[in-house]
């Protein structure tokens, strides 16, 4: 995808912008090549693939044209270990987010239960009135539903 948006980027960087008018870009194809199941550096399988590709006549204007674009795909060659560590970063830090909110909402509930104004609230909890409002309201509806 990385490649694809960098081609698209050319068509239409001398394009105007801001104008109303419609940009007509190509619709991309996608292709996967294979090579068997011997074990190869990525970059010695693209080549290989490329330069096959170009034997046999498949795709091999394109590639003869953009071959160094092929090449640098493997640059952006998909790594597992990689994408988990950083699903797992992401989790990790909407988890810590969410609980700092969750916290937040109890702090506001606690000063609203010890008399607080919601004014003195709202500047404590650096939130807005109707912010505040929003988390006692929604917290009172809570109960009377139990």
């Amino acid at each position: 995808m990385f490649y694809v948006s960098k081609i698209l980027q050319g068509l239409i960087i001398n394009k105007d912008l801001y104008s109303s008018r419609r940009i007509y870009i190509p619709i991309p194809r996608f292709y996967m090549f294979y090579n068997g199941l011997k074990e190869m550096p990525p970059k010695e399988a693209i080549e290989r693939a490329i330069t096959e590709c170009i034997k046999e006549g498949i795709l091999s204007d394109f590639l003869k044209k953009n071959r160094a674009e092929a090449l640098e795909m493997n640059w952006y060659e998909y790594n597992e270990e990689l994408h988990l560590k950083s699903e797992r970063q992401i989790a990790y830090e909407e988890g810590i987010e969410k609980g700092m909110e969750r916290g937040q909402i109890q702090y506001i509930l606690r000063m609203y239960k010890n008399g607080y104004s919601l004014n003195q609230i709202a500047e404590i909890a650096v939130k807005t009135i109707e912010e505040v409002q929003a988390v006692i309201e929604k917290e009172e509806s809570v109960l009377i539903k139990n």
